[in-house]
């Protein structure tokens, strides 16, 4: 599973099978949903990344979680969801959607999703501690 997803917003802006980004089900309504989205591709399997820039992405605004929420969920409330760490919802996602929930979805079994769900919150928690 990918530990690190470095510039995930730019990552989904590729080629990507079709059947791939429907079992995943595309964006969720979720903070980051980028970085979610790649991660729930893993899951699927190995996917190659091309290290050559074929486009270049303008940034006009400072990202943060609170832009974030406005963008997302506009006038609507946002979920309680919203306001706890991504990365903590990110993982509860991966394992109860990826476990139960959807036909077609990884079958890989409870405990490994649990496990790999465990390392992708930990690296996230542990950049963070190392950004700060």
């Amino acid at each position: 599973m990918c530990a690190h997803l470095i510039g995930a917003g730019n990552m989904v802006y590729g080629l990507f099978r079709a059947e791939s980004l429907e079992r995943a089900g595309v964006f969720r309504n979720v903070i980051m949903p980028d970085r979610l989205l790649m991660a729930e591709l893993t899951i699927q399997g190995q996917f190659q990344q091309v290290p050559e820039v074929l486009w270049k992405r303008r940034d006009l605004a400072v990202s943060s979680v609170g832009r974030q929420r406005r963008t997302l969920f506009g006038e609507r409330r946002p979920p309680l969801t919203a306001y706890l760490p991504w990365y903590v919802v990110h993982a509860g996602v991966l394992v109860l959607l990826n476990s139960f929930t959807r036909p077609g979805a990884a079958r890989l079994g409870f405990w490994r999703l649990v496990s790999m769900a465990g390392r992708y919150l930990w690296a996230q928690m542990f950049r963070l501690c190392r950004k700060s």
